[in-house]
């Protein structure tokens, strides 16, 4: 099994309804929490990532979409039930998300390049990362870290339940950060990670042609 992020742009002008027959694919929780989504890009980015987890699991692990069974940590942090070779992390920006696929423990974050507060850093940020950003202060190289810090986070499964300022990212080594056109998606992995580049909208064929 090949570790990987996939990018995905997904197009504005595709109404959610065009896409609404694959609620069909998940659990009534699932369906619950996309029906509670007001926003109706929201509502696309919740139902795609689920179904593309979905159809990767079935496909790597050769079992059937009905016998997935999904669960979360106490801190949030959602994972596949009685399969521990099948890891993955989801992460939403605007109109793109980011999905990792892998056989260990993985995290994602994904931004979108654009105008930052740098009070940001020296509020949230170790003293290190503050001075860093302070010789470094692009938009990428805010996003950079602050990916790196969400990616890590979601890595260790606690979330914001473990303060941003508690761990430097410049000395993180399992951490790996590309920019892609107006994207900057970070992912933390102990094992090596490889990135779908090419950015690309899932549509309702491509999910129709996947369905287990």
């Amino acid at each position: 099994m090949e570790n990987k992020v996939y990018l995905m742009e997904i197009d504005e002008q595709v109404p959610f309804s065009a896409y609404e027959k694959f609620m069909s694919f998940l659990s009534e929780a699932q369906r619950q929490k996309i029906e509670r989504r007001k926003a109706e890009m929201a509502k696309k980015l919740t139902l795609i990532s689920n179904v593309f987890v979905r159809m990767k699991a079935t496909e790597i692990l050769g079992i059937q979409n009905q016998d997935l069974q999904f669960s979360q940590n106490e801190f949030g942090k959602p994972y596949l039930v009685n399969a521990r070779q099948f890891h993955f992390n989801i992460s939403h920006t605007k109109n793109a998300l980011a999905i990792a696929i892998a056989d260990t423990e993985i995290g994602v974050d994904i931004e979108k390049i654009k105008k930052f507060n740098p009070k940001i850093a020296e509020r949230y940020f170790t003293k290190e990362e503050a001075v860093y950003l302070k010789n470094h202060s692009t938009a990428v190289d805010f996003f950079e870290t602050w990916t790196k810090k969400e990616a890590y986070l979601k890595w260790l499964g606690t979330g914001l339940s473990t303060p941003l300022n508690s761990f430097n990212t410049l000395e993180l080594k399992n951490v790996k950060t590309i920019h892609q056109t107006d994207y900057i998606i970070s992912v933390c992995c102990d094992s090596p990670v490889q990135f779908e580049t090419s950015i690309f909208d899932v549509g309702p064929v491509i999910l129709g042609n996947n369905k287990s």
